[in-house]
């Protein structure tokens, strides 16, 4: 038990949290795209060449499943639709985004990544605002929340003052792996929380 719990921690959370921050580096190696955009240095930019799209949809794979977790339910999140449309809507956006690389279709690529921000944002507010989260929801989970909405009010303002000035390079980067962060970290954290209430399966308890 101890030895899955270490490997859903490296591959839920290590491995996709990691390569975004590492995605600088990998493209002084020639596995991430080293051109810059219109925003500077940016996660779009980086993630452009065939490899690098790869890694991120195997690094992010595992957050798509978690989003959907049957686990959720099973703990009394009520189900009117919504939490498990803004998941099915966050994976379709997501994957859309990493079809349409940002030299490629510009718009569908704004729209795609605009579209699974706020699949996961709401994602995240039903969880926090459920009936099984509302003693739940740590101090840890309500500050990853508050940087998480610091990150994307900084993607909207850095995404406003590009038309007027010249921003540092890696702001908007440092903006979208700061959100991408707190999103996988406040998912697996909340999953986690789930597992103290045991499921029964007919093959034994699911903790």
């Amino acid at each position: 038990m101890e030895l899955n719990k270490l490997l859903n921690n490296i591959f839920n959370v290590l491995l996709p949290i990691c390569y975004v921050w590492i995605t600088p580096y990998l493209a002084k190696i020639g596995f991430c795209n080293n051109t810059k955009g219109s925003f500077g240095n940016s996660l779009s930019n980086y993630i452009n060449t065939p490899q690098a799209t790869g890694g991120m949809a195997v690094s992010y794979y595992s957050i798509s499943n978690i989003m959907i977790s049957k686990r959720f339910y099973k703990v009394g999140i009520p189900d009117n639709g919504i939490f498990y449309m803004s998941g099915i809507f966050y994976e379709i956006c997501f994957g859309i985004f990493l079809c349409c690389p940002v030299d490629y279709s510009a718009i569908i690529h704004c729209v795609s990544v605009s579209g699974f921000i706020a699949g996961a944002y709401i994602h995240i507010i039903y969880l926090e605002y459920s009936p099984y989260f509302k003693q739940k929801w740590s101090l840890s989970l309500k500050i990853l929340k508050f940087i998480g909405n610091l990150s994307i009010i900084g993607l909207l303002i850095t995404f406003t003052l590009v038309n007027f000035i010249q921003i540092p390079n890696n702001l908007f980067w440092i903006f979208e792996c700061t959100g991408l962060s707190t999103l996988i970290l406040i998912m697996n954290i909340a999953h986690d929380i789930c597992a103290e209430s045991p499921i029964e399966t007919f093959n034994g308890i699911l903790v």
